[in-house]
This record gives C-alpha cells, structure tokens and sequence, in this order.
C-alpha cells in the first residue's frame, strides 16, 4: 500500500516538474514579464547563494519554516493560524539574523516557486499532496542553494489559496510571499527577534533538526576542504565562462564554498569552445572572475578527460598550458 502511494506520488510530482517546466517555457516567450530575475541572480541563481546560506543555523531555521508550513496545510482551520504565525516567526527570526538572504529568496521564490505552484495546481495537487511532495523534494536534496523555492513557493501558494483572495493579481517581481501571506490572514511573528522561534521549535521537530544538521555540517566542512585543495590550490584545467551560451545543472548538486563561488556535481556547458559535461566529477565556477576550475588530478594526456568530467573541444580551440605552472585553459588556436 505505502509503495503504491509513494509510486502515484512520484508520477504526480514528475507531471508537476514537467507543467513547471512548461510554465517557464512559456514565460521565457513573452518579453519584458515582471517576474524576470535580474540577469546576475537568473543566470545561475548564485544571487541567493550565501557563505552562510548552506550553514547549519540557516538550515535549521529554514526547515523550521518549512515544517510550521506543512504542518499548516496539514491541520484544520482551528490550529491553522497557529502554525502559520510559527512559519513567520522562523522566517522573520532567520531574516533578522540574515538580512542579506530576505530579498534574494523572495526573488527565488517568485522566479522558481511561483512556477512550482502553478504546475502543482495544474497537476490537481491536494494540500497532502503539495506536502507529501515537499517532504520527498527534502530528502533527496543534498543542499537547498536552489530547490529551496521549489518547496517554499507550493507551501505558501496552497496557504495563499486557503485565504479565498485573488492573491496572484496582487504579485509583483518586489512581493514576498510570506509578507502577503501574512497581510490576507492579518498574522504576523511573534516577534522579531530569535526568543520566540526558540519558544516555537518544539512543535515543529527543532532538536532532530538542529542534531542532523550538526552532522551534515561537519560533512559540508570536509567536502569544502577538498574542493578546495582539488579545485583552488589546483592543478586545474581552466574555462571561460563568459563564452558559455548554454547551462544545465541538477539543482539538488549545487554546492556554495562562498558568495561568488559555486561548485557543481552535475554540469554540461556549451559554449564557444567547446562543450563540458560534468557528471560526478566537480566543477568550482567562479562569478567575479567568469572563470570555471575543473581539477586534472588523474586527466587524460591530452587533458580533455578526468574524474567525472569530459571536454569535446570546438572546431579552432585547444587546450593550452596556462598562466601558473601546471594548470592548464581552454584557448583558441592562433
């Protein structure tokens, strides 16, 4: 019974993603929409990545959010309102210690979430069914840098709907969802500082949560150390990410070392020189520079292959010995 549930589930969240996707489609035809993300943040949603945004309180706390949402959707009119002032006040506390991170996932959450909602809706998802999707998407990511907004923005879409308001006439490219949700069911935070998110954790799993993630941080911290010595200290084969034209990624394999620095577990780019597939190998992408590092620790001779990655070279391009000894960039033939 429960493979057979998690079976119908799975055909529905796949039609989800598949509406999604069409749903981007159809507004990537239509110029000059609002919901456009600026070209910083759109082009590789790094906007939203933070040195803190994959730490372990910011995760807590964030899943926290997400389970006073779920649990939200979960319960009768009764304990709703309850629940939705404990999801606000995670938010609020999270935003009052990480200003920064506010703006960027509300961004996020418009672009991606708005997008997630409306293939739920056109999948005729149930409350038990956005949750349920939820709960699945979460523990099959092994970071939130991106699909963060592809649970947020069902959660509060379907919470939204509840409201009985035509709350989709009412968004701009500026709207925070959770500030609108709070506005149509006249809820707001506890408060806005921490005290009173610590006061709400133990309804919403906050022990389990802040233990799993001391764990997973620990694991975060020894896989930067390595990408760090493998990606940055080198030796390393060198792309212009400038001359990329197309990008592809898996969302649930995006890892932050920092603001400006990302690393991808799964990455194919197309671009002037050629086109690179990164699959279980690491590419560290490098936003101030619009350079790309993949390691050539155990390469081929001609460096074009190596651990987890494959480079087939453009018609006038090759690989070239580059600047500092024993690294290597993709340049064109003169």
């Amino acid at each position: 019974m429960l493979r057979g549930r998690r079976k119908a589930l799975g055909a529905v969240s796949r039609r989800s993603v598949s509406l999604r996707r069409f749903c981007h489609a159809r507004r990537g035809r239509q110029p000059a929409r609002n919901f456009d993300l600026p070209y910083g943040q759109s082009r590789s949603f790094r906007g939203y990545v933070d040195a803190r945004g994959n730490g372990r309180e910011h995760r807590s706390r964030l899943q926290l959010e997400w389970n006073a949402l779920q649990h939200a959707l979960e319960s009768t009119s009764d304990s709703r309102e309850q629940l939705i002032v404990d999801a606000l006040t995670f938010r609020a506390s999270r935003g009052a210690v990480f200003p920064n991170a506010a703006p960027r996932e509300a961004a996020l959450e418009i672009f991606e979430g708005l997008a997630e909602y409306t293939g739920a809706r056109l999948a005729n998802f149930t409350d038990v069914d956005v949750v349920r999707s939820a709960v699945e998407r979460r523990s099959t990511s092994t970071g939130f840098v991106r699909i963060f907004a592809y649970v947020s923005g069902p959660l509060y879409g379907f919470l939204l709907d509840a409201t009985g308001v035509d709350w989709r006439k009412r968004l701009t490219k500026e709207t925070d969802l959770a500030l609108l949700l709070s506005e149509l069911t006249h809820l707001g935070p506890h408060g806005q500082g921490t005290r009173d998110a610590e006061e709400a954790e133990h309804r919403h799993g906050g022990e389990a949560i802040r233990l799993a993630e001391r764990d997973i941080e620990a694991k975060r911290l020894a896989r930067v150390f390595e990408w760090t010595q493998s990606l940055i200290v080198g030796p390393v084969l060198v792309v212009n990410l400038k001359e990329v034209t197309r990008r592809s990624f898996d969302p649930r394999r995006v890892f932050p070392l920092d603001e400006q620095q990302v690393v991808y577990t799964s990455r194919t780019l197309s671009a002037s020189w050629g086109m690179l597939t990164v699959d279980d190998g690491a590419i560290l992408e490098n936003e101030a520079t619009g350079r790309g590092h993949i390691s050539l620790v155990g390469a081929s001779a001609d460096y074009t292959r190596g651990t987890g990655w494959s480079l087939h070279l453009a018609k006038g391009w090759a690989v070239a010995a580059s600047a500092r000894p024993g690294d290597f960039t993709v340049a064109r033939i003169r």
